[in-house]
């Protein structure tokens, strides 16, 4: 199931909260979680995915998804990304969600104001911030990090 162009700006643009205060753990690596995010002033509910291998310790992606399955937008700060158009990225991108291409095209992190990618706290909260997210719960940082 696909959403128009229009309905993304939309979605995006909803204040929203996570549906519970528990906190963001961020590692040690590997790690895997999803929390509920809901909007302040509609019913549309949304997932919040963060996922850390661990091969490589500076990789991890985050997930902002609507209806289960539609990725609104997509953080991956470790890869090689080739755009439907050739253009390609190679180091950490952001995926937004474009009609009739879904999350396929990619474009430079600081276009979601993400500063340092290394960073990995900050880079959540940052991620969190341009999802309009308001009550961002504490995030709990690994000695290992």
């Amino acid at each position: 199931m696909a959403i128009s162009q229009l309905e993304f700006e939309f979605l995006m643009g909803l204040k929203k909260k996570f549906a519970t205060g528990q906190e963001l753990e961020i590692g040690p690596a590997p790690m895997k979680w999803t929390r509920e995010i809901n909007s302040l002033d509609s019913h549309d509910t949304f997932l919040i995915d963060y996922n850390r291998g661990r091969i490589q310790l500076l990789k991890f992606t985050l997930n902002k998804r609507y209806r289960q399955t539609i990725c609104l937008i997509r953080l991956d700060t470790v890869g090689r990304h080739t755009n439907p158009d050739g253009k390609l990225f190679d180091g950490p991108h952001i995926h937004f969600y474009r009609d009739g291409y879904d999350d396929k095209f990619a474009f430079p992190i600081e276009d979601a104001g993400i500063k340092d990618p290394t960073n990995v706290e900050n880079s959540i909260k940052e991620f969190l911030e341009f999802c309009n997210i308001r009550n961002i719960p504490p995030i709990q940082k690994s000695t290992y990090l």
